[in-house]
């Protein structure tokens, strides 16, 4: 009995090493291509493929509104050509989740990302979610059907491993955005 309990202590114990370090968190999944003005450490990174992945932490809900929630940002990565950067710190952005059930945004889906000290954002609006989600218990989702009359940002700043990023991206382009569960995707 004693030697079953050892073995089970060892497989609990175990389970935490190699649980992933992002076990339980979503990302918010941006793809699009940099608009002129973009620039990675001063240098130009227009027309670059690029895509953002904001991990957040669904269990920091703070319910704003009705379908409208924030969340903590726990890390960004951000892919320009192929080529991969981590934002240095974090602790500047938030993450907002609209669902359609906003009664001042009625219809939309807004998953998007904000920097609190220059009130600047990333965040298209969206017409469909499938499958649906809901602002307060957010689920890995595709949303779909660019809504540029309603979108919410299409600039953002951070401090990268590489130097400072400036990334824009066209309104009127948009760019396709998922929410998606982070283990799958991490290494």
């Amino acid at each position: 009995m004693r030697q079953l309990l050892r073995v089970a202590a060892m497989t609990f114990v175990l389970s935490f090493a190699v649980t992933p370090a992002h076990a339980g968190l979503l990302a918010l999944d941006f793809q699009g291509i940099a608009d002129p003005g973009s620039s990675l450490n001063g240098a130009s990174i227009d027309g670059t493929d690029f895509t953002v992945q904001v991990d957040f932490n669904p269990a920091t809900q703070v319910p704003v509104e009705q379908g409208a929630a924030f969340y903590t940002v726990m890390s960004i990565d951000v892919t320009l050509g192929g080529v991969s950067y981590t934002v240095t710190n974090v602790s500047d952005f938030y993450m907002a989740l609209i669902d359609a059930t906003n009664p001042t945004y009625p219809g939309i889906y807004d998953p998007t990302f904000g920097i609190s000290s220059n009130a600047s954002g990333f965040g298209p609006s969206y017409t469909m979610a499938t499958p649906t989600f809901s602002a307060t218990d957010p689920t890995p989702t595709v949303v779909s059907g660019y809504s540029a009359a309603d979108s919410f940002g299409n600039y953002a700043t951070f401090s990268t491993n590489a130097g400072p990023l400036v990334l824009l991206y066209n309104y009127y382009g948009g760019v396709s955005a998922s929410i998606v569960s982070v283990p799958s995707r991490r290494r």
